[in-house]
């Protein structure tokens, strides 16, 4: 297994879990209506939803073309600049 396979599977993984804790503040919000709780599962679903993206730039980062040789891997460096921010 290379490390492109193993990152795409942790992030895999972790978008799993992001959907779990989203659902399960959205169950606790609905259950109590703490405000709290509705943030929380706000941050948490774009949270997931910034992973997803991930994913998505991890698989097509090793796509080759003419115009890149070596793959779109600038695209993972962006991605990380402006999800920081």
């Amino acid at each position: 297994m290379n490390q492109k396979n193993i990152e795409q599977r942790s992030l895999v993984i972790g978008c799993i879990w992001l959907f779990a804790m989203g659902v399960a503040a959205l169950t606790a919000y609905f259950s109590t209506r703490l405000e709290a709780l509705f943030v929380d599962a706000y941050f948490t679903l774009i949270t997931l939803t910034t992973g997803l993206l991930s994913i998505v730039i991890s698989k097509i980062s090793t796509q080759v073309s003419k115009r890149f040789p070596n793959g779109l891997f600038v695209l993972e460096p962006l991605y990380a600049f402006f999800s920081h921010y």
